[in-house]
């Protein structure tokens, strides 16, 4: 039985991942290296998520959690080894028309703002390069619709005649945004849009995705390291673990009353002035193990704060009710 991190709605879902998984083989001298019959790594193993329509989902996860594997697949750059990618209940996994499908109503802001961006095209061409590949718009169309989709994110039509290495991080993350919006997407995959950005950028920029979000109806599923920023733009959180989810649910009561210890973890990662909060860290053992080394049991176990005798042996599913799960054989609270 698949295992699934929200609720169903009453309407059908935009997004629906269903048990998904995403394995690379590994190379013939490392398999040998590794020994026994071990031939892949599970990147994601086993995910399943919804996201409704106007809805922000915010993944969170140490890196190599499998976030950003996960938001490839869904856009379809990282194959599945099993499991199903619908949008309002047809499946556009696994088939040339489905990629079309996706490539027409997801589009993606990666994480990189200035790399994501060709160094030989003005700014013009970067955003309306999505609609010149589609086909079917003159040159002054393109040109309308390049300073239409600017002041959309902020920019005046100016920047349009800029190359990104003329850009500040966060011009060239509007930019990047511009060029998402270019196709009139339902949703947007937005791998960590703060990263590499000052505090105050971070917030114009969030802000940014907030009022798009609303005047459009766009749904965004959306990366983060950042479990602050989490707070101001999230419905709902789903937390990763070497490919896994281990906790998700309405982001308000994941913050504020964490289930799995890995997510208290997290929060008491986050910045703070306070002293007395700095010093009521909890803190997770050791580093995080590789892929090839799965522990038994528990993955988290080797790390978690509070293990008992038994989490390095009994592995837990995703427990709880629909609004809220967790992976913990002992949860918090």
């Amino acid at each position: 039985m698949s295992e699934t991190a929200t609720a169903t709605a009453t309407a059908t879902p935009l997004l629906e991942v269903e048990d998904a998984q995403v394995r690379y083989r590994l190379p013939s001298g490392l398999a040998g290296l590794v020994g026994g019959d071990k031939k892949y790594i599970d990147a994601v193993a086993g995910v399943s998520l919804s996201v409704a329509r106007g809805e922000t989902l915010a993944i969170v996860g140490e890196s190599g959690s499998g976030k950003t594997t996960l938001i490839r697949a869904i856009e379809g750059l990282a194959d599945l080894a099993s499991g199903e990618v619908r949008l309002e209940g047809s499946v556009v996994s696994g088939a040339s028309s489905g990629v079309r499908e996706v490539r027409r109503r997801v589009s993606m802001i990666f994480q990189d703002p200035v790399g994501s961006l060709s160094p030989r095209m003005r700014v013009s061409s970067i955003v309306t390069e999505p609609l010149r590949i589609r086909g079917g718009h003159s040159r002054r169309a393109l040109g309308e619709e390049s300073v239409r989709l600017l002041e959309m994110v902020g920019l005046g039509a100016d920047f349009g005649e800029r190359y990104p290495h003329e850009l500040s991080g966060g011009q060239a993350r509007r930019v990047g945004v511009a060029r998402a919006l270019s196709t009139e997407p339902d949703l947007l995959l937005a791998d960590e849009p703060t990263a590499g950005l000052d505090v105050s950028v971070q917030g114009e920029v969030l802000n940014l995705l907030n009022e798009l979000r609303e005047r459009l109806g766009l749904s965004i599923v959306m990366i983060t390291h950042n479990l602050n920023i989490i707070r101001h733009v999230a419905d709902r959180v789903m937390v990763m673990y070497l490919g896994r989810i281990v906790e998700s649910g309405d982001a308000a009561s994941v913050l504020s009353s964490p289930r799995h210890p890995y997510t208290r973890i997290l929060l008491s990662a986050n910045p703070t002035l306070d002293a007395g909060e700095r010093e009521g860290r909890v803190v997770a053992e050791g580093e995080t193990p590789g892929l090839l080394e799965r522990p038994t049991g528990c993955e988290f176990h080797p790390r978690c704060p509070y293990r008992r005798d038994d989490c390095s042996s009994r592995a837990p599913e995703l427990a709880g009710d629909s609004a809220r799960l967790h992976r913990c054989l002992y949860p918090l609270n």
